[in-house]
């Protein structure tokens, strides 16, 4: 099932007969519900003026991806423990039908090129009631790149739990390819040291259910110089963090990379990288987490690699 089809379901899900109860449950939900790359979360009391601006990024950053739901009237936050958005309260629309009527009147003056298939659903409380909670399914675009035009930014696409701001050489590497580069990747178990910081402020042990510690190396296979290379771990319900071993070699720096980072400037062909050190740490009551590496290069399509995360090690997966 892609992930387009899976935000379908999604929809349907959000929008059947249970309904109501789905929604209002999200917020105490256990395990949290957490955004992702399909889902986002906004607050029903949206400000007029910042309404535009909201539903042009989100339709921006979804089509440039592979599609996604978008519900208004629960409020996210950030979890403590995975640095990952989850529904925290209901915060509901206090108008279903004009927003929705809102919604579908801008969209289509909202990106370019137009994104086609976009649906609003509006959900009262009750028939007398006017407020509830509106769910939009954005899909993925046929005409990539959408741009935003309402939005602080130019181009947006959706990583994890968040509508990040696609730079330029991103942008080219993900519409543009035109260069075959090639990568494989190493994993293997490590051990963070007992002593870890963040901002300089000792952590110790980060708290978690799950945890696996493990080190990434990228080898370019081919015979083009791979520039610009980024990494990106995507799990659901899990965090990553980088750990730099201090020179004593007892501590270490923590640095939280749960979006898309750089990994180096320039990797030559029969070369392999450096090494990182990887904490996967989730606050779920789980025994594995399926996880994919992806790896964008300037030029070239982006690679994925997928694993499952085990308390043992990781496991390279098998379609």
């Amino acid at each position: 099932m892609t992930a387009n089809s899976r935000a379908r379901v999604l929809f349907e899900k959000f929008t059947g007969s249970e309904s109501l109860k789905i929604l209002k449950s999200l917020p105490g939900s256990t395990p949290k519900t957490f955004e992702d790359e399909i889902l986002e979360f906004k607050s029903g009391k949206v400000e007029p003026d910042d309404l535009d601006a909201i539903w042009s990024k989100n339709l921006g950053a979804f089509a440039n991806n592979e599609g996604g739901v978008l519900v208004w009237g629960i409020q996210a936050q950030r979890d403590g423990k995975t640095g990952i958005d989850a529904a925290q309260s209901v915060s509901l629309v206090p108008n279903v039908d004009a927003l929705k009527q809102k919604l579908l009147e801008k969209y289509q003056f909202l990106t370019d090129p137009v994104l086609g298939g976009t649906e609003v659903i509006s959900l009262p409380l009750s028939k007398t009631k006017s407020e509830g909670f509106v769910v939009c399914f954005i899909p993925e675009g046929t005409q990539k790149p959408y741009r935003s035009l309402r939005a602080k930014q130019p181009y947006y696409i959706r990583i994890k739990d968040d509508s990040v701001e696609v730079p330029h050489t991103l942008l080219r590497q993900l519409f543009s390819p035109r260069y075959d580069v090639r990568l494989a990747v190493a994993v293997g178990n490590g051990t963070a040291p007992r002593y870890v910081y963040l901002s300089g402020d000792l952590k110790g042990v980060l708290p978690s259910k799950f945890r696996r510690d493990f080190h990434l190396t990228v080898e370019n296979t081919g015979d083009i110089t791979a520039q610009d290379v980024y990494v990106l771990f995507a799990a659901k319900d899990c965090g990553f963090t980088l750990w730099i071993p201090r020179s004593n070699g007892v501590e270490a720096d923590l640095r939280p990379v749960n979006k898309t980072f750089p990994f180096c400037d320039v990797l030559h062909p029969e070369v392999k990288s450096g090494t990182i050190n990887v904490i996967a740490a989730s606050s779920a009551d789980v025994t594995e987490i399926p996880m994919q590496i992806k790896i964008f290069v300037k030029d070239a399509m982006p690679h994925v690699f997928k694993y499952t995360i085990t308390k043992d090690g990781l496991i390279p997966f098998s379609e």
